[in-house]
């Protein structure tokens, strides 16, 4: 059975209504939460201290509006970036999971989307 939505897009939007579910609570609740996220290119990365289950500690989105490259899965991964968008202070996914106190997060790739 074919779907008439592309998987890229689709998880392009699963993440994005991830991100949305937990940043667009009032500030206290966020803060209290330990609510951190980034963007890079169609990739966001969220993380949430508090989510004892983990299941918001997660990246997604590669491949929705460019092909996959090296470049975001490492930013993914790395713990030494120190750049992910043209922001100075957006944290790397991994950073985002230790600020938040996370130590992991599951990556989302859809599995038809281009590589670059």
């Amino acid at each position: 059975m074919s779907s008439p939505i592309p998987p890229a897009l689709a998880e392009l939007t699963e993440i994005k209504a991830y991100v949305e579910q937990v940043t667009e609570v009032p500030v206290p609740v966020r803060e209290a939460m330990g609510v951190a996220w980034t963007r890079f290119g169609s990739v966001l990365a969220l993380a949430v201290r508090q989510d004892t289950t983990q299941f918001y500690n997660r990246a997604g989105g590669f491949g929705a509006t460019a092909p996959i490259t090296a470049e975001q899965v490492g930013r993914s991964v790395s713990s030494s970036a120190t750049r992910v968008s043209e922001r100075r202070d957006s944290p790397s996914p991994r950073r985002c999971a230790r600020r938040s106190g996370r130590r992991s997060w599951s990556m989302n790739v859809s599995p038809k989307a281009p590589a670059g």
